[in-house]
């Protein structure tokens, strides 16, 4: 996942993002620090909750360690009267972050990047729907990446950067649109009712 400079993520989907990701064995899952810049700006904006300033002090630490990261925000939680979402929601909120950060991408090497953790990494949802779209993503990256040994082009440097990134879009654009249309969302997540995203 992309570390950004600026909190691009409310509380809700990093929460998602939180729980969908802790059991998924992802090298450089950059979660935790996602968090630990989303306290830091609700301090900035003055925030003076006890559990977030703690938990925006972590951000002074290089990698802040995932089980503080999650004590100090499971305080904060309590102390707000929130819950975590279940993992059918987490599930399918991270699935619309990661096709938006495909949608997001200006060249092939980012896109394949961002293919490449999804093809290599088990990620268990106990949503179809995300299984599916998962599925798709994985066939696309062994048919426009694999070179097969060294024994053909990539599909994908053949065909150039302005057609890889409108058939990525084809590709991608179905399934974040239904995952961005809050009825969609709760049907999907077996939600009674509609949900503001």
């Amino acid at each position: 996942m992309t570390v950004r400079t600026t909190p691009p993520y409310t509380l809700h989907e990093l929460l998602c993002m939180h729980v969908f990701l802790q059991d998924a064995l992802i090298p450089r899952d950059e979660t935790s620090r996602q968090i630990v810049c989303w306290a830091e700006h609700r301090v900035m904006a003055g925030d003076d909750s006890e559990p977030l300033l703690i938990l925006a002090s972590l951000g002074l630490q290089a990698n802040p360690e995932c089980h503080e990261v999650t004590h100090w925000l499971e305080r904060y939680l309590a102390e707000q009267q929130q819950a975590w979402p279940d993992t059918r929601m987490a599930a399918l909120v991270w699935l619309r972050i990661t096709l938006g950060d495909f949608l997001q991408c200006t060249d092939s090497p980012a896109a394949e990047r961002r293919m490449e953790t999804l093809a290599l990494h088990a990620y268990s949802s106990p949503v179809p729907f995300v299984d599916a779209c998962v599925s798709q993503l994985r066939s696309c990256y062994w048919d426009l990446f694999d070179d097969w040994g060294g024994e053909r082009n990539c599909p994908a440097t053949e065909m150039g950067t302005a057609s890889f990134l409108a058939l990525l879009s084809e590709i991608v654009m179905p399934w974040h649109h239904k995952l961005s249309c809050p009825d969609w969302l709760a049907w999907l997540s077996g939600t009674p009712e509609r949900i503001t995203i």
